[in-house]
Parts: structure tokens; sequence; C-alpha cells
């Protein structure tokens, strides 16, 4: 689902309003018996390209209206299928639909808010942008173009369970950092306890383990996105997003720096990355700021520097470029490839309460048992 296509016989990229309003077309989207004319179809599959990947077969999907209220549920947007009805975006590609079934076609549904706070802010930053000399739509679409090539070109095969992920993220409570392994003498010193003891043990077993896990954020949603991930690309490829960490950390921080010094008025979703609290709202024109200064964050904070010191010019249109944020499922796709990575063992059932049980009926039997000798 893309809120912007590239028309090849405008040169540029446009929403479906804006190009409705090219093509002469005058009936409101949010009229609920509004339909596009086959003809006009037939011109847009022709004519529009995907904003990333670049690829053909582009159709419209309209807005819907809930009644009795009459608000937009689904936001007017574009999907881009082959022949076969399957997604023509390449794998790489912001628009791919990581959440389907390779070859499964659903039916879009999205919440209406490309004109929220957040993408009017965005826009108005890029057109800024553009109008201070410090951004052009051919440096826009080379930034895209290369992070497609780097997606792309590092991929993994899809191996692992939903149940691992479940595995490991209960591992993530271990206390890695007082791991002790388990002796009999330790149940004759006097401030003993069982539940401590059982959690360091569990951590001494795994802390080289947990040692080499992915440094994202790893909370119920990363969990549930991963799992959701595996499932559907079972036995196919994803997106290996490890070698654009260093880019990932600097756009973090770069988005950062822009909230606070240009104090913009944003929601409250933010990306909390071990400190830094960016909004993913910003992380594509921070990528784009930093891809045209050659990843230097002071030259990329000073361009920032330039645009918000720059009138808002009249055309807002430069902004439909700005795309969606290159590093979009970052942690999900790093825990996704880590499962992946793990050795098969057959048999194993991943089930980390079992696990905790053996460990606890280990100690609970020395505890049984005959006085261990100290030490």
């Amino acid at each position: 689902m893309s809120h912007s296509a590239f028309s090849q016989h405008y040169d540029r990229e446009l929403d479906v309003r804006q190009l409705l309003r090219l093509r002469g077309v005058t009936a409101t989207l949010d009229d609920a018996a509004f339909e596009l004319t086959a003809s006009e179809r037939d011109w847009m599959r022709a004519d529009l390209l995907c904003p990333s990947c670049r690829c053909a077969g582009a159709s419209v999907v309209l807005s819907d209206v809930v009644k009795p209220r009459g608000r937009n549920t689904r936001q007017a947007h574009f999907r881009f299928l082959d022949g076969a009805g399957r997604t023509a975006h390449t794998l790489g590609c912001d628009f791919y639909p990581l959440d389907d079934e390779p070859g499964f076609v659903r039916g879009v549904d999205v919440q209406f808010s490309a004109n929220d706070k957040d993408t009017r802010v965005v826009r108005e930053l890029v057109c800024k942008a553009v109008g201070a000399g410090e951004l052009t739509r051919a440096d826009i679409y080379a930034m895209r173009s290369w992070f497609l090539a780097q997606r792309d070109a590092s991929t993994f095969d899809v191996r692992g369970s939903s149940g691992m992920v479940d595995w490991l993220w209960g591992l993530r409570g271990l206390p890695t950092y007082e791991a002790v392994e388990f002796k009999p003498f330790h149940v004759t010193l006097p401030g003993f306890d069982t539940r401590n003891a059982l959690r360091r043990h569990m951590a001494f077993l795994y802390k080289d383990f947990l040692a080499g896990q992915p440094r994202v954020p790893f909370d119920a949603p990363v969990r549930d996105r991963a799992k959701r991930l595996l499932t559907a690309h079972q036995g196919g490829q994803l997106i290996m997003m490890g070698p654009l960490r260093e880019k990932f950390d600097a756009a973090v921080t770069l988005a950062s720096l822009m909230v606070q010094y240009g104090e913009l008025k944003l929601s409250q979703r933010r990306i909390d990355y071990f400190g830094k609290n960016a909004p993913p709202a910003l992380l594509a024109l921070s990528a784009t700021l930093l891809f045209v200064s050659d990843w230097h964050l002071d030259a990329a904070f000073e361009r920032f520097a330039t645009i918000s010191a720059t009138a808002l010019p009249a055309d807002l249109t430069a902004g439909n470029v700005m795309g969606l944020n290159p590093f979009h499922d970052f942690a999900a796709l790093e825990i996704a490839r880590f499962v992946a990575s793990l050795s098969p063992e057959p048999g194993r059932a991943y089930d980390l309460q079992a696990e905790f049980e053996a460990v606890r009926e280990m100690i609970m039997s020395t505890m049984r048992g005959p006085p261990p000798t100290p030490p």
C-alpha cells in the first residue's frame, strides 16, 4: 500500500487526490458511490509506478466511509499487482507486503492518517528542504534506490518457528549480569534463595548465547511482529537489516536532534532505541539528509538548521516524494534473522517453562538429599 505513486506522464509523485485533480476528475473520494471509469483505471495502470521499486501494475483503492458518522477508516491509496494478482514489489521495496503470505492478496485496510500531524510536519520540512536547495527530488529517489539495493542484496532464508520467538522473548529477562552456576554447597548458605538460584543458573546457561542476540529493542510488539514474519515467509526469504545498523543508529540520532532543536510538534509515537527517542515519521527525512551528507552527522544537522530557517513554499506537492521509513521492521526482522540462524535441534520443544522446571527439580533434589559438604 502506497499513499503516492510516480506518474510518468506528470513526472512526479502524486497522491490519489492530487492525481485525480490533474486528470480532471472532480467527484469526491468520500462519496461512497464514486467509481473510476475503466479508461481511467487503464490509464493509471499503464502510467503509474511504485515510488520505491518502480514496479508497474497500479490500481487505486478508494477510501471508504463508515456510517452513520461518515468518517474514513481507509484512505485512498495505490496498490501494485502483477498479472497473476500477486504483489509486483521486490522484496526490498518499502511497500512489499511483509505481513502477507507470498502471493496472498488481501483487502488493504489502513487508518486514515496520511494528512495527520506527523505527515504534515514532514511534508512541510521536505518542501522547505527542496526550496532551500538542500534536497532535490533526484536526491530523495537516489536515497530510496540505495536503500532498495541494500535490502535486495541482503537477505536470509527463513527458518524457525514462532514458538522459538516466544522462547527467546522469555530469555530476555534473565539476570545475565549476575549469572552463577548452581552448586550443591549453595544450599548450605544462610542467604540461599531457590528462586534467585534458579534464575541465576538459567542465566549462566544462556549468558554466552544471549550475548550474540541482536542489539535491538525487543518489546511485545516486536515479538509479535517477528512471529508473524516467520510464519508468513517460512521457507522463503526476508531482508537482513544488520548491514544497515550503522545507518540506522545515525538516522535515529539525527531524528532525535531534529525533534529537540527544531521544536517539532509531532505525535508521541517514538522508537525507544537505547536512550534515543526518535519519531518514526522523521526517519526517512533524517536518512536522506545523512545520505546527501555522505553520512556525516554534523553536516546533515547543519542542513536541517538551514531547512528550519527557510520559509514554507506555496507548493507542497514536493513533499510527496519522501516515502516510508527505510528502516521499517528493523527490530522484528533482526529477531527473525537471529531465530533463523539457530542450528536446528531435532525434537527440541523450545519450552522455556519446562527448562525452568527441570532446573528447579535439580535444585530441589539437592535440598531433599543429604546435606552437601561445604567446599
